[in-house]
């Protein structure tokens, strides 16, 4: 029982990361450096993995994706074309990842109170 519970919260910390950095990426989609090279926002996103006793370790890594031009010519930033380069953030995805990230922290915190709750039958019936 003692496992789940730190199962459930290791699942618990990680889906707050990835509820954190969907909402960094959301506030920061439409900022804007200099293309190249680029001084902007880089998009994150959360890498999970398994832990050898149980459990779940989360980590943010920048995403890959290059940035994207974007015509803003009265920006002092842009380049003699008037590009602008923007963080390659897909807000339809983003959203999907916010409500994943939810579901799995409730999903995680209703183990941790069944767990608890087993714990508390255990010890009753033992008094």
């Amino acid at each position: 029982m003692i496992q789940a519970a730190q199962n459930a919260i290791s699942g618990m910390q990680a889906n707050t990361l990835r509820l954190d950095v969907a909402a960094k990426n959301v506030v920061n989609a439409r900022t804007v450096g200099r293309l190249d090279p680029y001084d902007g926002y880089h998009a994150q996103r959360v890498v999970q993995s398994a832990r050898a006793g149980g459990g779940v370790d989360a980590r943010p890594v920048p995403s890959a994706t290059p940035p994207m031009p974007v015509h803003m010519a009265y920006d002092p930033r842009a380049d003699a074309k008037g590009l602008v380069g923007a963080p390659d953030v897909n807000l339809a995805g983003e959203a999907v990842e916010l409500r994943m990230a939810a579901q799995g922290y409730k999903a995680n915190a209703a183990v941790l109170s069944v767990a608890y709750e087993m714990a508390g039958m255990l010890l009753d019936k033992r008094a």
